[in-house]
């Protein structure tokens, strides 16, 4: 008896999850078979079998757009977190620019694969109407991730941590280029921007080896 108000909390919790992972999937569905500009709000409420209130309580098409490339996002991490349950590993005879390149290759590799959701998911973060999780959860696991690169190449310290946040901003800066223009070639594009961040890769990290890490590699 004394648990029923939990009970009915955890209900209502568990009822709006599903709602919400609905409305995702109809918005990222519309999205994909008429484009952004081409989805309306009414017809993702139709293909979620909900009300328009209820989709613009999840944001509108514009917070959903955020939402649903926040999941490719989080989705490229999990993945990786399957795959090197230990976190990322040195790769047999790459450097560290190279293994930088490899962690930030799916990213810009799904960003160049949907351009149309990508330019309009830039130009909704430069809005400044919504928030994504790229600037905060997202933002922390890639960090982290980066620093395990750096660490497994002996790079530490305060300057693994200087390096961290400036590859960080210049792959949020090669996302936002990506996202602003169509691409005829991607995957010329594609090593274009990978070589960027290999060069800053190995300009901030030249000489900045650990020591005492002498030749474990």
């Amino acid at each position: 008896m004394f648990n029923e108000p939990v009970q009915v909390s955890a209900g209502r919790t568990s009822r709006r999850e599903d709602t919400r992972r609905r409305v995702r999937a109809a918005a990222e569905e519309c999205f994909r078979v008429t484009g952004y500009r081409g989805s309306a709000v009414r017809d993702i409420a139709a293909h979620a079998g909900v009300s328009v209130g209820t989709v613009m309580q999840f944001g509108g098409k514009a917070g959903l757009l955020v939402a649903v490339v926040d999941d490719w996002i989080a989705a490229i991490h999990s993945d990786a977190a399957r795959a090197h349950p230990e976190g990322p590993a040195r790769r047999a005879g790459a450097d560290l620019a190279e293994d930088v390149s490899a962690l930030l290759r799916p990213f810009l590799r799904r960003f160049l694969g949907e351009q149309e959701l990508s330019r309009e998911y830039a130009a909704v973060l430069l809005s400044g109407e919504h928030r994504s999780e790229v600037f905060s959860g997202l933002a922390d696991t890639l960090r982290t991730e980066l620093l395990a690169v750096l660490g497994a190449h002996d790079v530490v310290g305060a300057r693994a941590d200087d390096a961290v946040e400036t590859l960080y901003l210049s792959y949020l800066g090669l996302l936002f280029t990506l996202g602003g223009e169509p691409h005829s070639d991607p995957d010329a594009e594609l090593d274009r921007a990978l070589g960027r961040l290999r060069a800053v890769a190995r300009s901030l990290t030249a000489g900045d080896r650990d020591p005492a890490a002498g030749d474990r590699r």
